[in-house]
């Protein structure tokens, strides 16, 4: 499976499956350019950074994006990663004077951060 973006009016990050030749799902991200995703344990969301400065969790189920929130100001890429079979998740960036910041999310309550 490979996920490539659509660069277009609006924009799409699509996994897809080569052998088949098709889009296994279609999520879109709002105009937003995507630094990083990341899958969680087993599947059932998506995490997405984005040049917007959001984290957004996408249910690939619905195709949609179920939460966002504001993440690190800085305009260098954000990178971001699930830890463990928790719904913790680590992201990494930069201030807006460009020092580094790490992050951590919980992904039930995205509103609260336990540090950035």
């Amino acid at each position: 499976m490979v996920f490539y973006s659509i660069h277009s009016f609006k924009l799409k990050s699509n996994p897809r499956d080569v052998k088949e030749q098709k889009n296994v799902l279609t999520v879109p991200l709002e105009d937003a350019v995507v630094d990083d995703l990341a899958w969680n344990h087993d599947g059932s969301m998506l995490a997405a950074v984005s040049k917007d400065k959001k984290i957004k969790l996408i249910d690939p189920r619905m195709e949609k994006i179920v939460s966002q929130t504001n993440c690190h100001e800085g305009s260098k890429p954000q990178k971001l990663t699930w830890l463990g079979n928790d719904h913790k998740i680590f992201t990494t960036g930069f201030s807006r004077r460009g020092e580094r910041q790490f992050g951590f999310f919980d992904s039930r309550n995205l509103d609260q951060p336990y540090l950035i």
